[in-house]
């Protein structure tokens, strides 16, 4: 079997990016060892995206150039970052957060940072704000907004 991600890892446990955003690595919780997918025959494409998808020839052709045959298909998209069409949002010192490279971004700049703002209401939000009023309380001012 064959799992085509855009992502340069293999799953790894995504509630601990917004959980425990400034003290755990979410790159070193995988869901399942390399090992361990290996032996199951699942065979990940890393930093990979489709191109195409022919369900006559069951086949899907990857950006690369690579094509995979399929049986069965399964396409599992998952969501992508909101990012608000407002002034500022794409300046610098304002992160999103979807993957672990986005969580260490962030990390790194809640280091350096007097204060912080999280904006939003989601749980996600929340469990940010949370997360860095337990790492960083009584040091930076953190608001969520």
């Amino acid at each position: 079997m064959s799992v085509v991600t855009q992502e340069d890892l293999i799953p790894y446990d995504r509630t601990l990016l917004s959980k425990a955003l400034p003290i755990i690595d979410a790159r070193k919780k995988p869901l399942r060892s390399a090992e361990f997918l290996n032996g199951a025959d699942i065979d990940y494409k890393l930093n990979s995206t489709v191109a195409g998808i022919n369900r006559t020839s069951r086949k899907v052709t990857l950006q690369s150039g690579e094509v995979l045959t399929y049986d069965k298909l399964c396409i599992a998209v998952g969501s992508k970052v909101n990012k608000p069409n407002v002034p500022g949002a794409n300046l610098r010192g304002v992160h999103y957060l979807r993957s672990s490279s986005d969580q260490e971004g962030i990390k790194a700049a809640a280091a350096n940072a007097k204060s912080i703002a999280v904006i939003g209401g989601s749980w996600i939000a929340t469990e940010v704000a949370s997360s860095l009023v337990g790492k960083y309380k009584g040091e930076k001012d953190i608001l969520l907004i």
